[in-house]
Formats: C-alpha cells, structure tokens, sequence
C-alpha cells in the first residue's frame, strides 16, 4: 500500500513539474500582457512564432534597452536596439 502511495506522489510531482515548466516557468501569457503594455509598438513581436523566441527573453531585452536608450539616446541605445533586432 505505502508503494502505491509513493507511485502516486511521484506522479504527481512529476505532473506537476511538468505544468510548471509549460506554464510558470516562461511565464507566456503575463510576460506578453507586460511586453505589449509596456512597450506597444516592436518589431520584434513579429518573430513571436520562431524557434526559440522567449517572450521573458525580449522582456529584459526590452528592459535593458529601455535603460541604455534613457541614458544614451544617439549612439550606444540606437544601436543596443538594433544590435537584438528589437527594432527593424
């Protein structure tokens, strides 16, 4: 009986790992809803359905961006936005 019961709990975690990892871990609809709220218009929404586009991954790019280009506009931010393709 005690085996089953640890068979069971396995399979639960695993289950649930397997979830978390679907769901949480890239975290694909809050990240999006944040992108998108955040910065409206981008370019690189439209690579969206390529392989290994990250939503998180173009949110801290965007955020990082979004520093770079506040401290300098002209030369190191322009280029920050174009280097990732964030801008096209």
């Amino acid at each position: 009986m005690l085996d089953i019961w640890y068979l069971v709990t396995f399979l639960l975690i695993f289950l649930f790992r397997c979830l978390f990892q679907l769901y949480v871990c890239d975290c694909v609809m809050p990240v999006r809803s944040l992108c998108r709220s955040q910065w409206r218009h981008v370019s690189a929404y439209r690579k969206q359905g390529s392989p290994g586009f990250s939503f998180k991954k173009l949110y801290m790019q965007l955020d990082e961006a979004t520093l770079t280009f506040n401290a300098d506009v002209c030369l190191v931010g322009a280029i920050f936005l174009l280097t990732y393709f964030i801008i096209v």
